[in-house]
């Protein structure tokens, strides 16, 4: 039977899988092989691969969810938090991974409709995180931007995702640098 940490030893195994390859470009087999036990020992805790998917969304939402509330806990400045929250997508490449859900987003319909809008929720977290600090921003004469705020959370998290998509194929942190630091300034009130 897996234990707990075995639990989270073929969720690790997984994640990193699926951050450098794709979901589509793993099996049971894969896991169960490195990590030495039997793929009926998997699907014990993970009946379906959808179910996986579907724990591996809902974990790195969690983590991706924490690491925003102790960027709004350690940081006032509203600025601070964007660069924050653009340092967290370079992370990724910094170990040579992608962000999870952009991964799985570019193999969207080849996903479960729970695994579907568990990424679909993680982007609308990420949105309405960015929408509020950017509100924030504006009313403390921190930020400048001209109309919605929600649309502007749309184009910061889109640009960070294809930036690190990019990124990731040039084997890059220039790229993605260049691009984080160019879209945070512009948001900067003269």
């Amino acid at each position: 039977m897996v234990t707990n940490s075995k639990q989270t030893q073929i969720l690790d195994i997984a994640e990193a899988i699926v951050r450098s390859r794709g979901y589509n470009a793993f099996s049971y087999s894969d896991i169960a092989s490195e990590i030495g036990v039997s793929k009926a020992s998997l699907h014990h805790h993970f009946p379906t691969k959808s179910d996986l998917g579907l724990k591996l969304v809902e974990r790195f939402t969690d983590m991706f969810s924490g690491a925003l509330q102790q960027v709004d806990e350690q940081h006032s400045s509203c600025l601070i938090k964007l660069r924050e929250y653009a340092r967290l997508h370079e992370g990724s490449l910094q170990e040579n991974k992608m962000c999870l859900c952009g991964m799985l987003a570019a193999e969207h319909e080849t996903l479960s409709q729970s695994m579907q809008d568990a990424i679909n929720g993680y982007f609308d977290g990420h949105e309405h995180w960015i929408k509020r600090v950017l509100l924030k921003g504006r009313s403390d004469g921190e930020l400048a931007f001209k109309g919605d705020a929600g649309r502007h959370a749309k184009l910061i998290a889109s640009s960070l995702q294809g930036a690190l998509m990019i990124a990731k194929s040039k084997r890059s942190m220039d790229h993605i640098t260049a691009v984080s630091s160019q879209l945070i300034d512009s948001y900067r009130a003269i």
